[in-house]
């Protein structure tokens, strides 16, 4: 039961670090764009009179758009679409959105704004999260906005901004794993469902990682997570990154957390 509560919460959190990645990407080409844009308008061409006129900067931007838009003939792959969507953000507005041949996309494209404006906010403003059309990106938006503002301020009170009840129960749960580690006291795990995940998550964190080789491993739950801490104790700090891929409980994550340390 605790392994399944774990795979949930693993997948939500990588849910979480998607909608990241795609922020991450349009926003890296985005600005690639601007300060590409940027460059070319600071500079002047020369007509056939041999006067020198202002580039078309307005002109020129409507002009890159098209070139990526959707063509029989032209790239129509994942990325000329992403990489549309950056330009839009960067140089167009959300209107530009419908130039996409694809709903889909369209749908991604507009709800890049909205990322955008979340971002722009510091992933305060959780009504924000409304506005997007994709069902999973709002679902997807709650998490990212409740676990950035509890990660900055660890409550209870910001669980209730979402009206997600999974939304809900997930930052609950991760406010009382946290706070455990955080106020250095076990009895938090106590108001949890799984509190042998919640003791080993505080085990771990406050006292393996920090003295691993003289750690009483026999104090984890779970005959795996104590064979594995074993293996951990017996490894040379050298040889720990390749020991680690073969870990897949808690554990794993103190054993890269020295490795690399």
């Amino acid at each position: 039961m605790i392994e399944e509560k774990n795979e949930i919460y693993k997948e939500k959190k990588h849910n979480v670090l998607a909608v990241i990645g795609f922020i991450g990407f349009v926003i890296v080409v985005a600005i690639t764009i601007y300060f590409t844009s940027t460059y070319f308008t600071s500079k002047t061409v020369i007509t056939n009179s041999s006067q020198n006129i202002q580039e078309d900067t307005s002109n020129d931007k409507l002009n890159q758009i098209k070139i990526l838009e959707d063509t029989k003939n032209g790239e129509n792959t994942q990325f000329s679409k992403q990489k549309k969507v950056a330009l839009i953000l960067s140089n167009g507005s959300i209107d530009d959105c419908s130039s996409f041949a694809s709903k889909d996309y369209q749908k991604t494209c507009r709800d890049s704004f909205v990322y955008k404006e979340l971002q722009e906010s510091n992933y305060e403003n959780i009504d924000v999260c409304n506005r997007l059309e994709n069902s999973q990106n709002i679902l997807d938006c709650n998490y990212l906005v409740v676990f950035s503002k509890q990660s900055k301020n660890l409550t209870l009170e910001v669980c209730d901004e979402s009206t997600y009840e999974e939304v809900k129960k997930e930052c609950q749960r991760n406010y009382y794993f946290q706070a455990a580690i955080k106020y250095n006291d076990i009895s938090y795990c106590q108001k949890v469902s799984n509190v042998k995940d919640c003791e080993n998550n505080y085990l771990i964190y406050t006292k393996l990682i920090s003295n691993y080789k003289t750690f009483d491993c026999m104090s984890l739950n779970g005959d795996k997570e104590k064979s594995e801490c074993e293996t951990l104790q017996n490894t040379s700090k050298d040889h720990l990154t390749n020991e680690c891929q073969g870990f897949s409980t808690r554990v794993l994550d103190a054993c890269y957390k020295i490795a690399y340390s």
